[in-house]
């Protein structure tokens, strides 16, 4: 399969999900691409920790933060949503270094790490890590307690928030972030960039979707995003071998499709992806 028929397959796929999926696929190794709807906007989600975490961890070599530092989280300063950190708290407040932030952020896409983050290095400074980059069309604007806020403020918050230019990306813009980051083109010293991927391959968010069915053996390092009517997941994929590796981000916005159908589109596009591309060299 290759060429219109690859597109129209994985189009096929898209279009099962009751809403809008936008695509893009770089293979690291020959630099071909799969787009769909890959200069769309749609809302990251948790996939925003991604380049929150980059742009801290920029902080980290530039000297202004260390990862050693501790910091004391006040209740005040727990977030909604998933926070592990908040959790172990126990309604107290918690020290906890910068290191354990990140990881906790980008990991295990901690909201009370996230915000707490963006106090350190605020969304303007997120963005412009991004511009220095060379990646364009991904903001970062607000913190997790902000966009929670702004979709319950409110009775159409959740079709607001699909098409808010806020908090955005298009797809195509996050793999290229993606094929930075792999090729070491992200800014960032050896030691921050495998302390971040490293961190994204052993996360325990789901696994159902980019790496849902995909072979056991390949590894997968990408950040997940779930909001209200968005389900996102966007990372890089390489083979045992090292043969193929292609960076991938697959968004999605106005779905009322379960967490579980739209997950398995995910997959099934990025199963697509691999099955047409490892056969193709």
């Amino acid at each position: 399969m290759f060429g219109l028929l690859f597109a129209v397959a994985l189009s096929t796929i898209a279009a099962r999900m009751h809403g809008v999926a936008g695509v893009m696929a770089i293979d690291l190794n020959s630099g071909r691409t799969f787009a769909l709807r890959a200069d769309e906007r749609f809302p990251m989600g948790s996939v925003y920790k991604f380049p929150i975490a980059l742009a801290v961890l920029r902080e980290v070599d530039r000297g202004a933060l260390k990862l050693d530092t501790r910091y004391t989280i006040a209740v005040s300063d727990f977030s909604a949503g998933a926070s592990p950190i908040r959790d172990r708290a126990n309604a107290k407040p918690i020290t906890i270094t910068l290191r354990e932030l990140v990881r906790a952020m980008l990991g295990a896409s901690d909201n009370t790490a996230c915000d707490f983050l963006l106090k350190l290095v605020p969304p303007d400074a997120v963005t412009k890590y991004l511009r220095d980059v060379g990646v364009h069309d991904i903001d970062v604007n607000r913190s997790e307690k902000e966009i929670a806020r702004d979709i319950k403020a409110t009775p159409d918050g959740v079709a607001r928030y699909a098409n808010d230019r806020r908090d955005s990306a298009t797809p195509r813009a996050l793999a290229m972030l993606l094929q930075r980051f792999a090729g070491g083109e992200d800014g960032l010293s050896h030691a921050s960039h495998d302390f971040a991927m490293q961190t994204m391959i052993a996360t325990p968010t789901s696994s159902k979707r980019i790496k849902g069915l995909l072979p056991k053996n390949v590894v997968v390092a990408h950040k997940t995003g779930t909001m209200p009517g968005t389900l996102n997941d966007a990372g890089i994929v390489t083979s045992a071998d090292g043969k193929l590796r292609f960076a991938i981000a697959i968004l999605t916005k106005e779905s009322a499709d379960s967490v579980k159908a739209r997950e398995q589109i995910i997959a099934e596009i990025t199963r697509a992806v691999w099955n047409d591309w490892s056969a193709t060299p």
